[in-house]
């Protein structure tokens, strides 16, 4: 089992059974969250403190994480609340185990992915599909190798239009990115 996986499981077994709090930077991530609802894809979903509310909200969400345990307590929460969702246990170091897509939404919150993951990302986006990155920056108190450098991303996808970029007002030790595809793909 990846060192991860392990890692992780290890802390959802320690943790008790308790639906985890909406992020505090829910409400700066909804104002981004394109319309009409559709379906999404949660990166690194743990045990769903963002797959519950999109769920609640409609969408049509798939979970993915490298923690099996993260994920078998967010279907324990997802049917407590009668919420219908899917989850998927995968390395996210393999981009070719990444669910298929085509995706409305693809949402990253507190996690920063490695770089061979961005390609695979974007080309799961629908037309007209945003990608939401929210993570800890510089001001965040930990480890650096897992926060932002300032304007880090701006230029990652050459592909998609970049709608924002900043601190969030909610919380400013994270960034808030969000890239939209266009119309259609490329030819």
């Amino acid at each position: 089992m990846h060192p991860d996986a392990l890692k992780w499981n290890q802390r959802y077994a320690e943790r008790p059974l308790q639906a985890p709090a909406r992020p505090e930077v829910w409400a700066e991530l909804q104002s981004w969250l394109p319309q009409p609802v559709a379906n999404a894809l949660d990166i690194a979903a743990g045990e769903g403190a963002a797959s519950l509310p999109l769920a609640q909200a409609g969408w049509q969400l798939t979970a993915v994480d490298i923690a099996d345990q993260g994920l078998q307590r967010l279907q324990h929460f997802a049917q407590e609340q009668a919420l219908q969702l899917s989850t998927q246990v995968v390395d996210l170091n393999q981009p070719d185990q990444l669910p298929a897509g085509p995706f409305a939404l693809i949402l990253i919150l507190r996690y920063l992915p490695a770089a061979e993951l961005w390609p695979a990302l974007a080309a799961r986006l629908a037309p007209q599909g945003r990608l939401l990155f929210c993570t800890f920056n510089q001001q965040a108190q930990m480890n650096p190798r897992f926060c932002l450098q300032p304007g880090q991303y701006r230029q990652q996808f050459p592909s998609l239009s970049l709608l924002h970029a900043g601190p969030c007002t909610s919380q400013p030790q994270l960034d808030l990115y969000v890239w939209q595809a266009p119309n259609a793909a490329p030819r």
